[in-house]
């Protein structure tokens, strides 16, 4: 373990990017032999399972691995000063899109004390740009754009915007948002954007089976104090 931090390098991430920014675990390569594998340590590193280039070929061609398009070593923040504690490191990507919606125009080349080294994706036609951290930063950063988010769909709120823009704004936001508290807040702003037809259905289908034990009176009534606090203005 102690040599993972020169000896490993990040090449790309688990799973193909499908919405507008999401986090995977990183897939790394090992200098001396070139194997690969998706860092998960959720059963410690030993146990990590390693493949030949030609099969990490395979998974990238069929999708099921994102590649960067050049490497980038693995960070010293995943590791304790003795090099002798792991921690989980992370990818996240985002694309344009997102980011001109969270009024963060450039993205942080540091974050929660961690040099951050952003990559654009191959292949990509929605000019994604990728980086690797720790989980814990990882998490700060998408919550961070979910905030954002979520001040952009009130200010617009506020001001008219029709419904197809703020189910988008906060369709971004619930791509971003990790914790729980922040996601709760996304969701009862999608559901402001909603038809009221449309509201119990998204209730039952997500946020009924996120948050276990809300029942559906409950949300209407945090609902309705929301929309009154961001219409009073």
């Amino acid at each position: 373990m102690n040599s993972w931090s020169s000896e490993l390098e990040i090449v790309g991430f688990n799973g193909r990017p499908l919405v507008e920014c999401g986090r995977a675990l990183p897939v790394a390569r090992r200098k001396a032999d070139r194997k690969h594998c998706v860092i998960d340590l959720t059963n410690g590193p030993e146990n990590l399972q390693w493949y030949p280039q030609e099969v990490a070929d395979g998974f990238a061609n069929e999708q099921r691995w994102t590649l960067f398009g050049s490497p980038v070593n693995l960070l010293k923040n995943c590791f304790d000063e003795t090099q002798s504690r792991v921690q989980q490191p992370m990818v996240v990507y985002t694309n344009q899109k997102l980011l001109d919606n969270t009024d963060r125009q450039f993205l942080p080349e540091m974050w929660n004390k961690e040099y951050l080294i952003w990559k654009k994706l191959t292949n990509s036609q929605d000019d994604f740009q990728t980086t690797c951290g720790t989980s814990s930063c990882i998490e700060t950063l998408m919550n961070d754009w979910a905030d954002g988010l979520l001040k952009r769909f009130d200010a617009m709120l506020r001001l008219g915007r029709d419904s197809d823009y703020l189910l988008r704004v906060a369709d971004f936001a619930l791509c971003a948002a990790i914790d729980r508290p922040v996601r709760w807040e996304v969701y009862l702003r999608y559901s402001l954007a909603q038809k009221p037809d449309k509201v119990e259905r998204t209730f039952n289908t997500l946020i009924g089976r996120e948050f276990k034990g809300v029942t559906w009176e409950a949300f209407i009534e945090s609902r309705h104090k929301l929309s009154d606090v961001l219409l009073s203005g």
